[in-house]
């Protein structure tokens, strides 16, 4: 009979992803995760599998906490303009308030680009669905007449949104933090002409 394991294992799922968000995949070894986790190797691939499953789990747990956040609010949104807005203003807090600069996502797509077809594909999926949210979001603004653009432009309005979030996603990365983020953010509005 198995022993009962001595830590929680989502707690520790929680951590590593921390790490995983501040130093990257290659950066993160398993000494490293077994001095800053606390627990031994057999433990980690016991209860997690190898060192790339941990990760891909992680990525999970990170893409669900912004899903929830800030994707499901704008894809359910009854408004236009100003769920739109919302969106804005929570990714801003997100990303300006973290302690760690970037977005593990968006970290991730710069160190693995398309080397790894299933990591992509995480990758890709949240992005795609944040760029439908958008679309979504702006198809109501444009309904309520609070978009100053044609039908036809909004799915460009949507795709443009979606390339600068990612850009500026690896320029806090770069920069290794957040001031540039509001004005930034504030031009991308513009670009999307709300009224």
């Amino acid at each position: 009979m198995p022993r009962p394991k001595s830590f929680d294992p989502d707690e520790k799922l929680s951590e590593a992803m921390v790490l995983f968000w501040d130093r990257g995949f290659v950066a993160t070894s398993i000494p490293f995760l077994e001095e800053e986790l606390g627990i031994n190797r057999f433990s980690i691939y016991s209860t997690f599998g190898n060192k790339r499953a941990l990760f891909i789990q992680a990525l999970e747990r990170y893409k669900q906490g912004l899903v929830d956040r800030l994707i499901v609010p704008l894809e359910q949104g009854v408004q236009g303009a100003s769920d739109l807005r919302r969106f804005f203003e929570e990714f801003r807090t997100q990303f300006t308030e973290s302690p760690i600069p970037g977005c593990l996502l968006s970290n991730t797509a710069t160190e693995f680009g398309d080397r790894d077809p299933e990591i992509a594909r995480l990758v890709e999926d949240y992005f795609g669905r944040l760029e439908k949210a958008l679309f979504a979001g702006l198809s109501r603004a444009w309904k309520l007449g609070e978009l100053r653009a044609d039908e036809a432009d909004i799915r460009t309005l949507a795709r443009v949104a979606r390339t600068s979030i990612q850009g500026l996603l690896v320029q806090l990365r770069l920069s290794g933090g957040g001031s540039q983020a509001g004005p930034t953010l504030a031009a991308v509005e513009e670009v999307l002409r709300l009224t």
